[in-house]
């Protein structure tokens, strides 16, 4: 037991001693190791995530041309003769009555009239099915021959997010901390709301929800509305905002509708003291801005390159679906 320990110590100092030292120097300080390593930790698990799905592509390609060729010998047919005996046996025939509906439903993309554009549709349909069905044919091939990948997918580093007096809803001493790097123009953000509104109805106090400010550079109208959560925020009704902001689009597209009359309707529909609103939002004295810009510096220091980015407990989640915040979610519970 005593040379365990000492063998342990030992192992302890040299890591600590390593952490130490310093890797840059310069007149009146010096940068170590430590320091180093946390804050490149997030761009090096990129790397190696990247590395993972390099990995991961090549050996599901691999497999694939070995079992097409495992095929190929029991059925003395090469590649395309076997994936054109499964289209051929599997497709199905466009008729005019689809290929007509599919024209009026897309009329303003056609130039011509049906009789005109029908043959184009027709292939295009149809090289669409072609594709599909090439899809479905390879992976019936990897469940035929019990294909597994078991490469381990490297796990996300957990980093220590500051909370400050960002809103939150739920429990704010939850064991477990969802925070999400939103841009209210972001078409994803938005599409992703039903999702998260589900995880906080289901787990309730059991965890606390943070937003944290991330407008995107080509998002040029995004700012302003941030500005308008903020402002809502020194009111008490972040939440009550930020919902109402997600909730209607802007014509013909994904993203949410962030124009000013919208945020003005907005401030007004919830009830917020509309006078000190405005002059909040006018932000003379540029606090709200450096606010923003503050969240943005962060969540770039923290590995955030887009948005929606969600972190729980620290740890990036790689999809913003359900069931992928809700087992990482379920995980951190145990």
């Amino acid at each position: 037991m005593l040379k365990k320990w000492i063998i342990t110590g030992v192992a302890s100092m040299v890591l600590l001693s390593s952490c130490s030292k310093d890797v840059a120097t310069f007149k009146g300080g010096s940068i170590t190791m430590g320091e180093l390593d946390a804050k490149a930790q997030m761009a090096l698990h990129e790397l190696k995530e990247r590395e993972f799905e390099i990995k991961r592509d090549m050996a599901y390609q691999m497999a694939l041309d070995k079992i097409l060729a495992l095929e190929g010998e029991k059925t003395k047919k090469d590649k395309n003769a076997l994936v054109d005996a499964y289209i051929k046996k599997n497709s199905q025939p466009i008729d005019d009555i689809v290929l007509k509906g599919i024209y009026d439903q897309n009329r303003s993309l056609f130039k011509g009239t049906f009789a005109e554009e029908k043959d184009n549709i027709q292939f295009q349909i149809g090289k669409q099915q072609r594709e599909a069905l090439t899809s479905q044919y390879y992976r019936s091939l990897f469940d035929q021959y019990s294909f597994k990948f078991e490469l381990e997918e490297p796990a996300a580093p957990a980093v220590e997010i500051e909370i400050g007096d960002d809103p939150v809803i739920g429990n704010k001493d939850a064991k477990v901390v969802i925070v999400e790097f939103t841009d209210y123009e972001c078409p994803y953000c938005r599409k992703m709301q039903p999702d998260a509104e589900q995880i906080k109805k289901e787990y309730g106090n059991k965890l606390a929800w943070v937003v944290k400010d991330f407008p995107l550079d080509f998002h040029p109208a995004s700012k302003k509305a941030h500005m308008a959560a903020n402002c809502a925020k020194a009111q008490g009704k972040f939440y009550e905002y930020h919902t109402e902001l997600f909730r209607k689009g802007q014509d013909g597209k994904m993203s949410a509708d962030v124009s000013p009359e919208r945020l003005d309707e907005i401030a007004k529909s919830i009830g917020l003291d509309y006078a000190t609103f405005t002059a909040c939002w006018e932000d003379k004295d540029g606090k709200i801005a450096r606010e923003i810009e503050a969240d943005i510096e962060y969540g770039a220091g923290i590995g955030v390159r887009g948005t929606p980015s969600i972190f729980i407990n620290g740890k990036r989640v790689k999809s913003w679906q359900y069931p992928v915040m809700k087992e990482a979610i379920d995980k951190e519970m145990k």
